[in-house]
């Protein structure tokens, strides 16, 4: 006869807690063209597991221009997940890369990166007063574009100083007294001295 028996065997299983990682992204594309004297603003924000839905999430940036980490750059916004800037903050014909992080209170992260390129804009062309004005023939002809600016720099810049080179040409005859000819130069026609 055989004798019957039983045995066991005693599992301890523990559960590891893992932080999960939350998907960042941002209100719009990843990649933006801007130019200097835009107002920059964006927002990041994040995915939850929706076991993780009442997490607190806190975001961090760092702003790279080209490859040089750039701590100069910071944030006007007192919302954390906000990036905002001043016109004439970023310049011209560079390239800037928007690093965010979002951390949340169980430890878990995640990332994205937003590549903002800024134009090279143009100069401002500002004559004063109106856009159209009838002198007498052979009066003195005065105007001022002192108020003209390059875009990329700020108007209170001290280096904003544009170099103009004046022309005009005759668009309109209205007699003939003067021998003018549609499209001569002002200063043989009306005898107008340019200078910049």
């Amino acid at each position: 006869d055989y004798s019957s028996s039983s045995s066991s065997v005693d599992a301890v299983i523990t559960a590891a807690a893992v932080a999960s990682t939350p998907s960042v992204y941002f209100d719009g594309l990843f990649y933006r063209t801007v130019r200097a004297f835009d107002d920059f603003s964006v927002v990041a924000s994040s995915v939850l597991p929706s076991c993780l839905s009442s997490s607190v999430v806190t975001y961090t940036w760092k702003v790279y221009k080209e490859t040089t980490y750039t701590s100069k750059i910071k944030s006007l916004s007192t919302d954390s997940r906000r990036m905002k800037l001043e016109p004439y903050t970023l310049e011209a014909g560079s390239t800037y890369y928007f690093l965010v992080k979002a951390t949340l209170d169980n430890g878990g992260k995640g990332s994205a990166i937003l590549t903002v390129f800024v134009e090279t804009g143009s100069v401002y062309v500002s004559i004063a007063g109106a856009g159209s004005l009838v002198i007498p023939y052979q009066s003195p002809l005065s105007l001022d574009a002192s108020n003209s600016v390059q875009e990329d720099l700020s108007p209170v810049d001290p280096n904003n100083v544009v170099d103009l080179t004046w022309s005009c040409v005759v668009t309109d005859v209205f007699s003939n007294t003067s021998n003018a000819v549609l499209g001569d130069v002002c200063d043989n026609v009306l005898q107008v001295n340019v200078s910049s």
